[in-house]
């Protein structure tokens, strides 16, 4: 995420790739998306702008979830039993 901030172009630039404009390399879902995106240069600015803010905010988020699996944390001392019995299966949802 952090490449990401200091260099939008791996995610906004005409040879953008998901292998360098997303966090896991996995192949984009759309990419037609970005290809309709070049179509308005004029609102590129606009949006490398956004970019940025919602990277930088995404990135002070995740330090902060991070930190409750460091060592010695509530989570990161869990029994694979407790762990089993906390997890949420919020993933399964479909909107």
């Amino acid at each position: 995420m952090s490449d990401l901030i200091k260099n939008p172009d791996l995610l906004l630039s005409h040879d953008a790739s998901s292998g360098t404009g997303t966090l896991d390399s996995n192949p984009w879902e759309d990419p037609e998306i970005f290809a309709a995106l070049h179509t308005e240069e004029s609102t590129m600015l606009t949006l490398c702008r956004a970019l940025i803010t919602f990277l930088v905010g995404a990135l002070k988020t995740w330090k902060r979830f991070l930190s409750e699996f460091n060592e010695g944390s509530i989570i990161a001392s869990l029994t694979p039993e407790e762990a089993l019995l906390a997890f949420m299966h919020w993933m399964q949802i479909k909107c």
